[in-house]
């Protein structure tokens, strides 16, 4: 076993480079990890949730981890630390500059987190006109989804909100078996099928692969119709394939890099959603 495994990261750092730190991690069996980010300038939103998530996994390992940078590094100090300086054992629902954040997943808590989820949604200012009931189904069955899927429990949910380009965007982001090995295991005609094929039949409605007896297979169907009828756009990646969901179609891809678990990315345009009604029932009481 290797007493430390360095990771110098690159300028710009993605989900691709993040999957193959998670595999060097994962082979090498360290006692502990030091993230070099002196020279990253960039990185997606997915590649953070996934760093987070290696981080849980790594803690629950046992295996400590570490961060430097320069402390001229703009980029680390206003939204990489922000973003790890939570403790990722005892995250919950955390809001910060980059969103709010769910980690340390556990399927008895499911509800509390949930609710807890809702609660922020409604907490932000720029939706205050709008009915979120879309939003909330969509995250509502994901996150179960990544609870019932999730390796070791380990999920990350990510809400940050663009008002300048009424966007808003959901991450969900677990490092677990994945949708294509879920679904062969469950469904012996698609063992041959690619990994795009097998992700598209789980989005079909009532497919499930019962991971727990509440699972009745509406999550990647509930998104899929929601995030079309809203207009929106929802990109899932897992195993060497994904979809791209728009209301335009649906187009299938697949990769050379092995995506490790799920990486569900929504954006919707808030405006989308209807317009919040306030009823005002007092005229239609009788006495």
């Amino acid at each position: 076993m290797s007493s430390n495994l360095v990771f110098d990261l690159p300028e710009k750092l993605d989900q691709i480079e993040v999957h193959k730190l998670i595999e060097s991690a994962r082979f090498k069996k360290p006692t502990s990890i030091l993230f070099d980010w002196t020279k990253c300038e960039e990185s997606s939103k997915i590649a953070l949730c996934l760093v987070l998530n290696l981080m849980l996994e790594f803690e629950q390992s046992g295996i400590r981890t570490r961060h430097t940078s320069h402390e001229r590094n703009h980029y680390f100090k206003t939204i990489i630390y922000p973003f790890i300086s939570f403790p990722t054992q005892s995250l919950e629902v955390q809001e910060s500059n980059l969103g709010a954040f769910l980690a340390g997943v556990e399927n008895d808590a499911i509800l509390s987190r949930v609710m807890a989820m809702k609660d922020y949604l409604r907490s932000i200012r720029e939706l205050d006109l709008f009915n979120i009931n879309p939003l909330e189904t969509i995250f509502s069955e994901l996150y179960m989804n990544i609870c019932q899927h999730s390796w070791k429990n380990n999920g990350i949910v990510f809400v940050a909100i663009e008002p300048e380009n009424n966007i808003i965007e959901l991450i969900i982001s677990d490092i677990g078996v994945g949708i294509p090995a879920n679904i062969r295991e469950s469904f012996i005609e698609y063992e041959e099928r690619t990994d795009a094929e097998a992700i598209l039949y789980a989005t079909e409605d009532l497919i499930t692969t019962k991971s727990i007896e509440q699972n009745y297979g509406r999550g990647l169907s509930t998104l899929k119709t929601s995030v079309i009828a809203l207009n929106g756009s929802a990109e899932i990646y897992s195993g060497y394939g994904g979809l791209l969901i728009e209301k335009e179609g649906i187009v299938l891809k697949s990769y050379k890099q092995h995506n490790n678990g799920t990486q569900i990315h929504i954006r919707i345009d808030f405006r989308n959603f209807e317009v919040r009604a306030d009823f005002n029932f007092t005229e239609d009481v009788e006495f």
